[in-house]
């Protein structure tokens, strides 16, 4: 699976050597320039664009972005690419997500990623706890274009979060969030994507290795927050739910928008996820 171009990234073809490191897996190229130009935007020096898709994609004139074809289909495949990379990307923070995905975090509007990071390392963090929420037009209709639809939605009320148990036991500051759209069509979606959490923003270090579930060996890199007091999250605004219900015969047949009583616009400000509590920003004010 893992590729000679995979392994000749691992051993320094990085644009830059130092700063946040974004790695985009692209499951299909719609929305996937828009993905990576924001990476750019919210600060990462660096964007890593695992592809499976085998298409022909010109990223001219991002001199910080590398493009390598790679073939995955599961989780375990991430966690195994990301594993690969720990080890050189020592040291710098990295951030992982999808096509048409995008990455929030508290005051995004005013600071960079590289802020956010210099605040976990000074509460002795190496991951931030995330959500990833559902983005959706009215309806199917609106996901037939290759751009992004005009105007989302997502749900501003309805997400929810229990302990994370081992046995009969809840793990310490451990959770598992459910919600969105994938929750009110979970009759459509396999039990073991309907958890919303993703600790996808981490220090690299040879030490951590993400297990199958994309979950991390270590306890603590696991947790919402740190002992002493709550800590800043991200979100991560994602299609890619709507974009699966679209192209499952057995949702399509079923569904006929996607809108519900607890539905908004996206704004695409990080003010409107603080104030729904899909983000929080500990103690970075």
């Amino acid at each position: 699976m893992l590729t000679p171009q995979t392994f000749a990234f691992a051993q320094g073809a990085m644009p830059n050597r130092t700063g946040p490191v974004a790695v985009v897996f692209a499951e299909t190229v719609k929305g996937l320039h828009q993905t990576v130009e924001d990476c750019l935007a919210v600060g990462f020096s660096a964007v890593l664009v695992i592809d499976r898709t085998h298409r022909e994609v010109s990223f001219s004139g991002l001199e910080m972005v590398r493009h390598i074809k790679c073939s995955f289909q599961n989780p375990a495949d991430l966690a195994l690419i990301l594993n690969t990379l720990m080890p050189v990307l020592a040291g710098r923070w990295v951030y992982y997500g999808y096509c048409e995905e995008f990455l929030f975090f508290p005051f995004r509007d005013t600071r960079d990623v590289r802020d956010l990071t210099a605040f976990l390392e000074n509460e002795r963090r190496e991951s931030a706890f995330g959500v990833a929420f559902d983005l959706y037009p009215q309806g199917f209709e609106g996901l037939t274009a290759e751009g992004l639809p005009e105007p989302l939605y997502f749900d501003a009320a309805g997400y929810f979060h229990k302990p994370r148990f081992d046995g009969p036991d809840p793990v310490d500051r451990q959770i598992e969030v459910f919600g969105g759209l994938k929750w009110r069509m979970r009759e459509h979606i396999p039990w073991d994507d309907l958890p919303a959490q993703r600790q996808c923003l981490f220090l690299a270090h040879a030490r951590h290795k993400l297990r199958p579930d994309l979950r991390f060996e270590e306890a603590e890199m696991n947790t919402s927050h740190c002992p002493w007091h709550k800590s800043p999250t991200i979100a991560i605004a994602s299609l890619r739910t709507a974009r699966g219900l679209a192209h499952n015969p057995g949702s399509r047949a079923k569904v006929s928008k996607f809108l519900a009583p607890q539905s908004e616009e996206f704004n695409w400000t990080s003010k409107e996820l603080m104030a729904c509590g899909l983000m929080q920003p500990g103690q970075w004010f």
